[in-house]
């Protein structure tokens, strides 16, 4: 939700990643379809993608564990959770960036 300094490509393709699911999401309800979706989206994760990032306030944004992200990931799908933010305690801000409330 949030775009940063130097990864432009990086912040577009998490934003393709929004509009696709929102998309998708529309369409499947257009044709009466029971499908339902998850949208996960983790801070940086602790895999070779991630290696060396800090994000300058661990003790509020931590670099999150793969087994954390694959389990939240799992309980979204079986609660039928739309939207699944990573750290949750992020969630409240991002909600507000994913809404109609900004332009």
């Amino acid at each position: 939700f949030f775009s940063a300094v130097a990864l432009s490509d990086y912040c577009a393709s998490k934003h393709a990643v929004i509009g696709f699911h929102n998309a998708i999401k529309l369409e499947m309800k257009k044709l009466n379809s029971n499908i339902d979706f998850s949208l996960i989206c983790p801070n940086a994760i602790n895999t070779g993608m991630f290696d060396g990032i800090t994000t300058g306030m661990s003790w509020l944004i931590p670099i999150l564990e793969p087994m954390s992200v694959a389990k939240a990931t799992v309980d979204a799908i079986k609660k039928k959770q739309e939207l699944v933010i990573l750290p949750k305690r992020l969630s409240p801000s991002a909600k507000i960036f994913k809404s109609d409330l900004l332009p």
